[in-house]
């Protein structure tokens, strides 16, 4: 169970050793330009104006929206908790050389909550008919935010709900790991950029987000340069368009959101159509030549 300490997050771990890895900053103002990817015009293709279509993502921009507006202690799914546990939405970037992922939820970095913020978990070479396994793990608090950790065995946490959604502490659904066990882990490296603070757009604190007013929101954002070689596996199958899950909930699981982008890996159907093509290009030539 994680508590909060800072009204707004933000990392700068580029180039930094052991002993300077995390510079942490008591945020005003968090976003000084409105492309960055800590900054909600970064993902959304238009600005808020107080409707469901807020969450709209840009073209391109893998992502799931759930947004409960229960208020402060409704029904969030499978647990209670309203807005504050309410994991909104999760967006997903992906290019040649980089990943970005961004979360949306109602869960304020610098309150301190029962049950506090869990940790990115991601999925690589995910497949909807089998169970989930989450081999990578981006820490999102305290020492461990924006660390990029391989998991190991016990190297996850998990909620307070069974894969029936029923409350079992001693039974948790694996589908949802919350917090990694640091100790179980290996260290891989530190994300380029992190944040995670109140949600903005253009810098400026929006006076209403989504259709639910009064709700309060903050942006999770992590981007990762994949040409790094420390970064191993994640780098390699991610770049080479394997298939992955990324997730997000909070320790105790009552709400949680999660996006797969699809394969960009042809399906052996279609290198097989291609290598016909080909071929038969080959023998027209031949023919033609002859």
């Amino acid at each position: 169970m994680k508590s909060s300490i800072f009204n707004c997050l933000s990392v700068d771990l580029r180039g930094k050793s052991i002993s300077t890895l995390f510079t942490f900053l008591l945020c005003a103002p968090a976003v000084s330009t409105a492309t960055m990817f800590n900054d909600l015009n970064h993902w959304l293709a238009d600005a808020p104006t107080g409707t469901s279509a807020d969450w709209t993502a840009k073209s391109g921009i893998q992502n799931m929206i759930d947004d409960n507006g229960q208020g402060p202690t409704g029904f969030v799914g499978p647990g209670w908790g309203g807005q504050e546990y309410d994991a909104e939405a999760i967006y997903i970037n992906k290019t040649g050389t980089a990943l970005e992922i961004a979360v949306v939820t109602g869960m304020d970095p610098s309150a301190t909550h029962t049950y506090g913020p869990g940790d990115i978990a991601i999925d690589l070479g995910y497949q909807e008919s089998g169970p989930a396994s989450f081999e990578i793990g981006i820490g999102t608090m305290g020492a461990n935010a924006g660390q990029i950790f391989q998991i190991g065995p016990g190297g996850w946490e998990y909620g307070l709900w069974n894969q029936s959604g029923n409350y079992a502490p001693g039974n948790p659904d694996p589908a949802h790991p919350t917090s990694m066990v640091i100790s179980n882990n290996t260290w891989l490296g530190n994300a380029d950029d992190f944040y995670y603070g109140e949600a903005r757009y253009n810098g400026n604190t929006m006076s209403q987000f989504g259709q639910y007013a009064g709700d309060n929101h903050y942006l999770i954002a992590v981007s990762i340069d994949l040409t790094r070689n420390e970064l191993g596996f994640l780098a390699d199958g991610i770049k080479q368009g394997d298939a992955f899950l990324a997730h997000w909930t909070m320790d105790c699981a009552n709400d949680s959101i999660e996006v797969d982008p699809p394969s960009s890996v042809p399906e052996p159907a279609s290198i097989l159509l291609t290598l016909t093509g080909l071929l038969g290009l080959i023998s027209f030539r031949r023919y033609r030549s002859s």
